[in-house]
Formats: C-alpha cells, sequence, structure tokens
C-alpha cells in the first residue's frame, strides 16, 4: 500500500522522492531555445546549467543519495550539452515563427 501524506495538498516528494498528487514535468523539446534557464534565469546557457548540476553533488551540505557523486571530463559534459541541443527542432521554430507572422499580416 503506497503511503499517503497526512494532509492531501502535500507533497511526499520531500520524504521520498514519490507523489501521489499529479506533478508537472517541463519538457526538454527546444530546450536550447528556452533560456534562461532555472527558475529565477540565473544560468543563460545550457552549459552553465551542466556544470552546475554536476558540481552539486560534491558540494552538497545534506547528501542526497540521488545527486551524483562522481566526476566527468570536459568531453562527456559536450557530450549531454550536445543531445540537449539535439532536442530543438529548428525546422519546426523556423515554420512556427513564419505562421505566426502570416497569420499577424492577414488578420484585419
Amino acid at each position: 500500500m503506497p503511503y499517503l501524506h497526512p494532509l492531501p495538498s502535500q507533497s511526499s516528494l520531500p520524504l521520498n522522492g514519490v507523489t501521489t498528487q499529479p506533478l508537472r514535468v517541463p519538457t526538454l523539446k527546444n530546450i536550447a531555445l528556452s533560456g534562461p534557464y532555472m527558475h529565477d534565469g540565473r544560468f543563460l546557457t545550457l552549459e552553465a546549467v551542466v556544470d552546475h548540476y554536476f558540481n552539486l553533488g560534491p558540494r552538497a551540505i545534506r547528501y542526497d543519495r540521488r545527486l551524483l557523486r562522481t566526476t566527468f571530463d570536459m568531453q562527456q559534459k559536450a557530450d549531454l550539452v550536445a543531445f540537449l541541443r539535439s532536442l530543438t527542432d529548428e525546422d519546426f521554430v523556423r515554420r512556427y515563427a513564419a505562421a505566426t507572422a502570416l497569420a499577424r499580416n492577414s488578420s484585419p
């Protein structure tokens, strides 16, 4: 039987990483175009975000077993950023921009 939090309005994420409440996960589609990143816009590039997360584990005051405790070389970081950039569909973005501009120009 799943653990039910005493108050239905509170998430159980802090307890065990699982929640009975709906959780909206942001998409990675077109991630290279959605900066600045993080909840407060502190990182302007995907490289800065990757550096932040790769450096977070060793600096954590309270160890969270879900955080990475390993090191990655520059090539592995570059590969991850390249993968994230590959999730961007530049052709779709161009077609969307053209269709939006056409709709704006043809409206009365």
